[in-house]
């Protein structure tokens, strides 16, 4: 099956996402998106082998209080996903709070973008690299 998925999240302070990655097995394509407008704001390939992978972008400014969005693109294999999270989302990480997971398949329209909300799983395991403004 065909994939995007990550999870939505919102800094909690003003900041700069600096890298895009994921824990997958593979090469694989990240991509950024503003949840709201749906604007593309950066895309990556990742490679990683069934560990935590990360690649640097030219720094993406975020604004506390806008929620984004980071999907791992999936050509049917090298996913990995949390079941049956405890707590579920909304849960908050150090500047950011994860407000939930989300997928959607890409058989037909490869660069859809996820928007659906999931509170108790984490699909596709992408990632963030989040730098707080000083």
């Amino acid at each position: 099956v065909n994939v995007a998925a990550g999870y939505h999240f919102t800094p909690l302070v003003n900041g700069q996402v600096t890298q895009l990655g994921g824990f997958f097995t593979g090469t694989k394509t990240v991509k950024l998106f503003n949840k709201a407008t749906g604007a593309l704001l950066a895309s990556a390939t990742v490679t990683a082998a069934n560990t935590w992978g990360y690649t640097a972008i030219t720094p993406v400014a975020v604004q506390a209080g806008t929620t984004y969005t980071v999907a791992v693109y999936l050509a049917g294999t090298g996913g990995s996903r949390r079941t049956t999270l405890s707590p579920p989302f909304p849960r908050t990480f150090g500047d950011i709070r994860i407000e939930g997971s989300t997928s959607t398949a890409t058989s037909t329209t490869p660069t859809a973008r996820p928007t659906n909300t999931l509170t108790d799983r984490m699909l596709g395991q992408a990632d963030v690299v989040f730098v707080p403004s000083p």
